[in-house]
C-alpha cells in the first residue's frame, strides 16, 4: 500500500544478539549474524531457508553473503575465518588454518571470487576463493585491531578501518596504494563504497561520517555530524544519493550522501545499539540489525527522496480504527480526523473515501453482515450509518449518547447496531431508521466495548472491570456480571460459534470466558496490577481457534485460543500504540492500524503447523517463520 510511503515493515525475532546481517544481490536472501547463530532468511517471506549454530559459530561478530546468495563468509573473534557454501549440503571450510583467532570484520568481492577479513591483533587477510584457495597476509598495516574491510566496486582495492584511519591497498598484491585518510578522532566503525566507487563513507566514534573523494583521497563535500551518538554502520544506497547509518541511540538516519542533509530519521524501532544496515536493491527497503536480538525492515520507497524533501502521509494522521468486511474483499479504517476509507483488502488501493461527517476522530468501525453498510463512531458523541458501495450517509447524524461513543457493533442480521458510551449507556439503534430502539443498560461507568453474539445478544466491557450479556429484546442480563478483571475491560469479543467471549483489559490480561456460563476457561497475560496506561485489544480468528493481542506499546502476540499458550511474539508490529486489531474472515490475515499513521496488513505462515505439533518449534524456527508483512 503505497498510502503510507514511511513505516517499519517487520520485525524478526533471533535467538540472540545481532551483530551483522548481509543481503544478497538480488535482495532475495539475507545474511544474519547473531551470538550463536547465522540464519539464511528470505525477505519476502521472512522463511528461514538454512542455519548454522554449532562451536565454531560462536561469537560471530561479521557475515557477508555472495552476491548469488549461495555462499557466505563469516568470522568470529573467538575462533577464525570461515566459508559457507550452501551449495555444496553446507560445508564448511576453515580459510585460515593456522592464522591464529579474532575475526572482528569480513567482506566479499563484488563478484564473489575473493574475501578479506579483518582480524583483533590488526592483521588483514585477502582469500582468492576461486579457482583454488589462496591466502594473501598478513598484512599489518595498522597499529591497532582492524574494525571493517570493505572491497571497491570493481574488486580492485581493499579499504580497511582501524583505531583513527582509514587505509585502501591493492586486492591483488596488498600493497597501499596510497597515504591514510585522517581526520577522525575515533575508532572507524564502519566503511562503504558508493556505487561507482568515487566516494568512500566511514563511521566513526568521533561521531562523524566522512565522505571521502577516492581519486584525490581528500575529503569530500561534506561530513556529517548528525549523529547524537557513535555511529556504528554506515552503507550506500545502490544508486549513490543516499548514506543510511545506525548508531549507538537506537536510531537509523538516511543522509543526502551530496549535501550531508538528513532526509529520513532519525527512525525509531530498535531498543539497543543498531549494528548494521543495508539498503535492499531497487532502495525500496532497508534492513537494520540491533543488540535487541531484532532484524528490522523498513519501507523507505518515497518520490520525494529524490527531491531531497521530507515525504508525507496520505492519511492525515493516527488510524484509530479498523475492520474487515464480512467477504474479506475490503477494510474500512477511520482517522484522527474524523475521516473514513474503503480500501481494497488484497491490493491496499483506496476504494472510498474518504467520508467527512465527524468532527472528532473515528473510534470504532464495523460492517453489517451483508457488507452494504458502514457503522461509525466518535468522540464526537455521534454515530454515522454508511452506504459501503457509494459512501452515502444514510441517516445524518445519529446522536442520543452525551459523551464519547467507544464502540459499535452491528447485530448479525445487520437490523441493529450496538453502541456503548462514556456516558454508561449502551444503545440499540435500528439500521433501517437511524432510531433508538431501547437502552440496555445504565452504568455509572463507561462502556468500552461491545458484542453481538450470532444469537443476537449483547456483551459488553466497562470502565469497572465487569462484562455482562444482556438479551437485546429487554436489555436484561442474563449472563454476568463476569468477575475476574482488575481493571477497566477495554474489548470484548465473541468467538464466531457463540460459545466464548474474549476480553482484553486494563490490569494487561486477557480472559476467555464461557459465553453460557459466564466461568473463566482461563486467563492469559500478566495481572501485573490493578490499573496500567496500556489499553490492550483483542480478536478471535474465524476457527475459534487463535487470539491476537495487542497493546499501547505496539507489541502483537498471538495465542492458542483453546488453552491460552503463546505461539507466537511479542512482535513490534508499530512503532506507536496500536488502535484496532482484527483477523480476516478467512483467517489467513491479520490487520492492525496505528497511531503511528499506518495500516498493515501480515499474512500468517504456519500457525496451524505449530499448533498441531503443540507449539513445539522446530529447530532453527524463529518468529519471523510464522509472519511475513503483506502491504501497508
Amino acid at each position: 500500500m503505497t498510502e503510507r510511503p514511511i513505516a517499519l515493515l517487520g520485525t524478526w525475532n533471533t535467538s540472540g544478539e545481532v551483530y551483522s546481517i548481509s543481503l544478497s544481490n538480488d535482495g532475495t536472501r539475507l545474511a544474519i549474524a547473531t551470538i550463536d547463530r547465522i540464519n539464511i532468511v528470505e525477505t519476502s517471506t521472512g522463511k528461514c531457508l538454512s542455519y548454522l549454530s554449532e562451536d565454531r559459530i560462536k561469537n560471530v561478530h561479521s557475515v557477508a553473503i555472495s552476491p548469488d546468495g549461495c555462499q557466505v563468509v563469516f568470522g568470529s573473534r573467538s575462533s577464525t575465518f570461515y566459508l559457507w557454501d550452501i551449495r555444496s549440503g553446507g560445508a564448511i571450510t576453515e580459510l585460515l588454518p593456522g592464522h591464529g583467532s579474532g575475526v572482528n570484520c569480513v567482506t566479499l568481492s563484488p563478484d564473489g571470487s575473493h574475501t578479506a577479513c579483518g582480524m583483533k591483533n590488526g592483521s588483514i587477510y585477502i582469500c582468492m576463493l576461486r579457482p583454488e584457495l589462496q591466502v594473501l597476509g598478513p598484512l599489518n598495516r595498522h597499529t591497532g585491531e582492524i574494525t571493517s574491510v570493505v572491497f571497491s566496486p570493481n574488486g580492485l582495492y581493499l579499504a580497511s578501518g582501524s583505531m583513527d584511519d582509514v587505509q585502501i591497498c591493492d586486492a591483488k598484491t596488498g600493497h597501499i596504494t596510497c597515504e591514510p585518510l585522517k581526520g577522525h578522532s575515533g575508532w572507524v566503525r564502519s566503511l562503504s563504497y558508493s556505487p561507482d566507487g568515487s566516494c568512500l563513507a566511514s563511521a566513526s566514534n568521533d561521531r562523524i561520517i566522512r565522505i571521502w573523494d577516492t581519486e584525490t583521497r581528500e575529503l569530500a563535500l561534506v561530513s556529517l555530524k548528525e549523529c547524537t551518538k557513535n555511529p556504528l554502520c554506515v552503507a550506500f544506497s545502490p544508486g549513490g544519493r543516499f548514506i543510511a547509518s545506525g548508531s549507538v541511540d537506537k536510531t537509523i538516519q538516511i543522509h543526502d550522501a551530496l549535501t550531508g542533509q538528513t532526509i529520513l530519521g532519525p527512525l525509531y524501532g530498535h531498543t539497543l545499539s543498531v549494528n548494521s544496515v543495508s539498503f535492499s536493491s531497487d532502495s525500496k527497503q532497508l534492513f537494520s540489525c540491533s543488540l535487541d536480538g531484532t532484524v528490522q525492515m523498513w519501507n523507505i520507497q518515497d518520490p520525494c527522496l529524490l527531491d531531497g524533501q521530507l515525504p508525507t502521509s496520505a492519511f492525515s494522521g493516527p488510524v484509530t480504527a479498523i475492520r474487515y468486511s464480512h467477504n474479506g474483499s475490503h477494510v474500512v479504517s477511520g482517522s484522527s480526523n474524523g475521516t473514513i476509507c474503503i480500501w481494497n483488502g488484497q491490493t491496499g488501493q483506496t476504494v472510498l473515501g474518504a467520508f467527512h461527517g465527524h468532527i472528532e476522530p473515528v473510534t470504532s468501525l464495523d460492517y453489517s453482515s451483508n457488507d452494504m453498510y458502514v457503522v461509525s463512531a466518535s468522540r464526537d458523541g455521534t454515530l454515522r450509518i454508511w452506504g459501503a458501495q457509494d459512501g452515502k450517509d444514510m441517516h445524518g447524524i445519529i446522536q442520543g449518547h452525551s459523551k464519547t461513543i467507544h464502540c459499535v457493533r452491528f447485530s448479525s442480521d445487520g437490523s441493529l447496531i450496538a453502541s456503548g458510551s462514556d456516558d454508561g449507556i449502551i444503545r440499540l439503534w435500528d439500521v433501517a431508521s437511524g432510531k433508538l430502539k431501547i437502552d440496555l443498560l445504565k452504568e455509572n461507568e463507561a462502556i468500552y466495548s461491545v458484542g453481538f453474539s450470532p444469537g443476537g445478544q449483547v456483551v459488553s466491557g466497562s470502565a469497572n472491570g465487569t462484562i455482562q450479556v444482556m438479551d437485546q429484546q429487554t436489555g436484561q442480563v442474563v449472563v454476568g456480571p463476569f468477575q475476574g478483571h482488575n481493571s477497566a475491560v477495554c474489548s470484548v469479543d465473541f468467538s464466531s460459534n457463540g460459545s466464548r467471549i474474549l476480553s482484553c483489559s486494563y490490569d494487561q490480561s486477557f480472559g476467555v470466558w464461557d459465553a453460557q456460563t459466564g466461568q473463566q476457561v482461563f486467563v492469559f497475560g500478566d495481572c501485573l496490577s490493578e490499573y496500567s496506561r496500556e489499553r490492550y485489544l483483542g480478536s478471535f480468528s474465524s476457527d475459534c481457534r487463535f487470539v491476537v493481542s495487542c497493546s499501547q506499546t505496539g507489541v502483537m502476540r498471538i495465542w492458542d485460543a483453546q488453552t491460552g499458550h503463546l505461539i507466537f511474539g511479542p512482535l513490534l508490529a508499530h512503532t506507536s500504540p496500536i488502535h484496532s486489531v482484527q483477523f480476516s474472515p478467512n483467517g489467513l490475515y491479520i490487520v492492525t492500524c496505528s497511531e503511528d499513521h499506518s495500516i498493515r496488513f501480515w499474512a500468517i505462515a504456519n500457525l496451524t503447523t505449530i499448533l498441531e505439533n503443540d507449539g513445539a518449534r522446530k529447530p532453527g524456527m524463529h518468529n519471523h517463520e510464522l509472519f511475513i508483512i503483506f502491504f501497508l
